[in-house]
C-alpha cells in the first residue's frame, strides 16, 4: 500500500478506541507540535471511520521508575504512545523504549506505539508520518488490520499463507516466521 491510500483508510479497525500519549517533561516546549500531531491523528482516524476522543496527556520527568509509574497510571487506556527522547546524536539514555516494552508486554496489556521526539518535530511530511502510525496502531488494537484482501478470487478453501527468512550474520543465524490467522489474510 503506498502513502497516499494509506492515509485513505484501513481494511479494519475498532469503531473507537480510548488513547493516552505519555512524554517527558523536557519536551514542553514542543507542545504545540504534539497538538499538531494529536489534530492530524484525530482527522486520519475519522477518515478511516474510527472514532477516537482526545487522548489522556500526560508528562513524566526525566525518571525511567516514574515513566513505568505514568504508564501503570494509564493501563486502563485502549491504546499508549509513548514519545521517547532522541536528539541529535543523544540517544534513548534512560533505555525507555526497553523498559516500556517489557512492562507493556509483561504486565499491562496495553498496545504501545513509540515514536521518537524528533519525528514528531520534524515539520515536514506531518501527514505522511501520522498515517504510518496510525497503520501500527489499527494493526495493534483488536479487531483491527491495516490490510487485507476481500474474497480472494484465486481460493475457495481454507489457506494459510506463510512466510520464512534466515538472517545470517555475526556468527549467529536468525529465522523468522509468519502465518495468516484469517481468510482475509489480514491477521
Amino acid at each position: 500500500m503506498f502513502d497516499r491510500e494509506a492515509q485513505g483508510g484501513v481494511y479494519s479497525a475498532p469503531t473507537a478506541f480510548r488513547w493516552a500519549i505519555l512524554s517527558l517533561q523536557d519536551d514542553r516546549e514542543n507542545v504545540s507540535a504534539k497538538n499538531t500531531f494529536v489534530k492530524e491523528f484525530q482527522a486520519a482516524c475519522q477518515r478511516a471511520s474510527v472514532n477516537v476522543d482526545q487522548p489522556v496527556m500526560q508528562e513524566c520527568p526525566r525518571n525511567a521508575q516514574q515513566w513505568l509509574e505514568h504508564m501503570r497510571n494509564l493501563r486502563n487506556a485502549d491504546f499508549l504512545l509513548l514519545i521517547l527522547p532522541a536528539r541529535g546524536r543523544k540517544k534513548d539514555d534512560l533505555n525507555l523504549y526497553k523498559l516500556t516494552k517489557r512492562l507493556a508486554i509483561s504486565e499491562l496489556g496495553v498496545p504501545t506505539q513509540c515514536v521518537l521526539h524528533k519525528t514528531l518535530t520534524n515539520p515536514k511530511g506531518v501527514t505522511s508520518i501520522v498515517s504510518k502510525i496510525l497503520t501500527q496502531v489499527v494493526s495493534k488494537l483488536n479487531n483491527g488490520a491495516a490490510w487485507g484482501l476481500v474474497a480472494p478470487d484465486c481460493i475457495d478453501v481454507p489457506t494459510m499463507v506463510c512466510g520464512v527468512d534466515v538472517w545470517h550474520g555475526a556468527g549467529k543465524s536468525l529465522l523468522g516466521f509468519t502465518a495468516s490467522l484469517d481468510a482475509c489474510f489480514s491477521k
